[in-house]
């Protein structure tokens, strides 16, 4: 390819004007390594005009170049750096690239996973005066609400001491919930159970915007999503572990074969068999998802899970212990589980489903103005970001909003 063929690739991709075969074409060049010098006089120029950063001079050049050949690893180019879209294969690999160069100075920044690679590709924080105000993301917050009625606030702040209940001392230690039983220190999975006739329940409860984490009497761990709840006993009985949630939940289950853990959710019954698993089982969600990431589980008694697997459950005939279980093998565990690592993780996945998410973490109400976008979104975006830095990257996919206070308007 000829140098000044090169060029008119470039100038046609950083105006999105290309083709699919040209786009081919211009792949094939950038990974051979042939025009990465062209390629970096290109940025030096728009780097000199202040196009980048009015601050910014041509000094600064070899800098911020050399972290975009690291963060993009150059010359090989990534598949898809921000989302799929667009059936013409148009992508916006060049402002990516760009955009890495404000990192400098940067507090936050966003990782977008490449839809085929691993790696991840950073894309900086971009403000956007569209916006005329902003939302923060959610909080480590919930309700307690003890047996008897009494509701406790708890947020990351509070520590000590809560309530005792029954045989358990109530404890927010450093931001999450325990329970401490008089027996917990015995060593055995079951040190948590009782043999008390009578059972204490207590529950806690999010809302749309927070998050709280939950150790429960036997030592297993509960992360309770968003707009979510669990209710539980403050000890379990010598026979049986069993909790109930609404929402999402994330476990990692204490296992002991003689006292079984179940957790219960619109009619569904998930056994644990040695356990860490995720129940995605939120109203406006299509199906009720459980996937499972180490041990396994069973599905109303009736379907096993292996690591990797997921259950589905129509919402529509979720209500029955009859209801048809499909298990998707390969299933995105990591997808499952990114909001409990302090993600949102998009593969492949449409508006409205990205729209889902956005509305119970913001505590917005959605509204949809004209055709809605067909494409499929590919992204890892941290859900520290406020609502307009994360907008302001979906926005360079294509897809356009209106904010006004807590309604947010998707748009064409």
């Amino acid at each position: 390819m000829s140098p000044e063929r090169f060029d008119y690739l470039l100038r046609q991709f950083k105006a999105d004007a290309l083709t699919r075969e040209q786009w081919d074409e211009l792949r094939a060049a950038l990974s051979s390594g042939e025009f990465e010098g062209r390629m970096s006089e290109d940025f030096r120029g728009m780097l000199g005009s202040g196009k980048l950063h009015p601050s910014w001079s041509e000094a600064t050049a070899d800098t911020l170049w050399s972290r975009i050949r690291e963060q993009a690893n150059l010359p090989k180019i990534p598949e898809s750096p921000v989302v799929e879209f667009r059936k013409s294969g148009r992508r916006i690999w060049w402002a990516a690239a760009a955009a890495v160069t404000l990192l400098i100075g940067a507090s936050t920044y966003f990782y977008l996973r490449p839809a085929a690679e691993k790696q991840s590709f950073p894309i900086a924080k971009i403000q956007n005066p569209a916006f005329k105000n902003d939302v923060l993301p959610g909080t480590n917050k919930a309700v307690l609400t003890l047996a008897g009625g009494k509701t406790i606030v708890l947020d990351s702040a509070a520590t000590g001491l809560l309530a005792q209940q029954g045989t358990a001392q109530i404890q927010n230690q450093n931001g999450e919930l325990r329970y401490i039983t008089a027996k917990a220190n015995s060593g055995s999975p079951a040190s948590g159970n009782t043999t008390d006739a009578k059972i204490i329940y207590n529950s806690l409860t999010t809302a749309r915007g927070q998050q709280f984490p939950l150790t429960l009497s036997d030592g297993t761990r509960v992360w309770l999503n968003a707009s979510s709840s669990i209710r539980y006993p403050v000890a379990f009985n010598a026979g049986d572990r069993t909790v109930e949630i609404t929402g999402e939940a994330y476990f990692e289950v204490v296992h002991d074969a003689a006292h079984p853990f179940h957790v219960k959710v619109n009619g569904m019954d998930v056994e644990d068999i040695g356990t860490h698993f995720n129940i995605n089982a939120y109203q406006n969600e299509v199906a009720i998802k459980t996937t499972l990431l180490e041990g396994a589980i069973s599905i109303n008694n009736k379907q096993i899970l292996k690591p990797g697997q997921q259950a589905q459950i129509e919402n529509a005939n979720q209500s029955t212990n009859n209801a048809e279980i499909r298990v998707v093998n390969d299933a995105d565990a990591e997808g499952a589980i990114a909001w409990k690592n302090g993600q949102f993780h998009f593969t492949k996945v449409d508006i409205t489903t990205i729209m889902r998410q956005i509305e119970r973490w913001y505590d917005l109400e959605i509204i949809y103005s004209g055709e809605k976008t067909s494409d499929k979104f590919t992204g890892d975006i941290p859900r520290t970001a406020t609502l307009t830095e994360l907008l302001s990257i979906l926005q360079m996919a294509r897809v356009h909003f209106k904010l006004e206070g807590n309604k947010l308007t998707v748009m064409p």
